[in-house]
């Protein structure tokens, strides 16, 4: 008998600008020396979007991509848990409209010039200004590793 596809609901948290790009300082604190750190310059990019929700609205997000491949960063109950998917299915399953990818030089530029994790553009920052009740992002600054 054939085992049965479990669906696993993911919840977003809220915070996917903050998320996406503690997810990547993470990964790279993980990286042992400066071939590590050089490896995931090349393959790791934070992206901000335009997605649609299931109604059809529009809204901002933000994930990390590596490889081809999108985190993606949410609550399974009360754990807060990060999986990787691969691209074509997760920009399909959130509906993203559009998109800019950050290199991580061009991240630490926008963190240090903005002093938030973002959103760094006005047509993202339109779309989730009233969740954060109308106030660019106050988080703490990321230094470069």
């Amino acid at each position: 008998m054939a085992d049965e596809e479990k669906k696993i609901t993911i919840a977003m948290t809220g915070s996917c600008f903050d998320d996406a790009l503690d997810h990547i300082t993470d990964i790279l604190k993980a990286q042992t020396g400066p071939a590590g750190i050089d490896a995931c310059r090349e393959k790791l990019r934070l992206v901000h979007g335009i997605c649609l929700n299931p109604a059809g609205e529009p809204y901002s997000h933000a994930w990390a991509e590596e490889d081809g491949d999108c985190w993606l960063i949410g609550f399974v109950g009360e754990a807060k848990i990060a999986g990787l998917a691969p691209r074509a299915d997760f920009y399909e399953k959130l509906m993203v409209q559009e998109s800019t990818a950050y290199t991580l030089n061009e991240v630490w530029e926008h963190n240090r010039r903005t002093g938030h994790y973002g959103p760094w553009e006005d047509r993202y920052w339109d779309l989730c200004k009233d969740v954060i009740a109308g106030e660019k992002p106050k988080s703490a600054l990321h230094n470069q590793p």
